[in-house]
């Protein structure tokens, strides 16, 4: 088998400042950059400040902390955990 078939579901949490091109980067470095299959994405903006979950589908742990990493390196994400 190759490391394809052993894929894992998480979802993860992100949070920060709503600004014009937030999602874009988001769904960039998910996809684009790390090459991970999102399976859903819900985003809510209050005040300046948005809350997201997205589902995720992982090959290991070495790319979900890459993942991470870039993540929080977006201007204006304050948080990203995972759920």
């Amino acid at each position: 088998m190759n490391e394809e078939s052993f894929k894992n579901r998480i979802q993860i949490e992100i949070e920060g400042l709503d600004r014009m091109g937030m999602i874009n980067d988001i769904t960039a470095v998910i996809s684009n950059n790390m090459s991970m299959d999102m399976k859903s994405m819900s985003i809510e903006s209050n005040n300046g400040i948005f809350l997201g979950t997205i589902t995720l589908e992982v090959k290991n742990k070495s790319q979900l902390e890459e993942t991470f990493k870039q993540l929080k390196n977006i201007n204006g994400v304050s948080r990203v955990k995972r759920l």
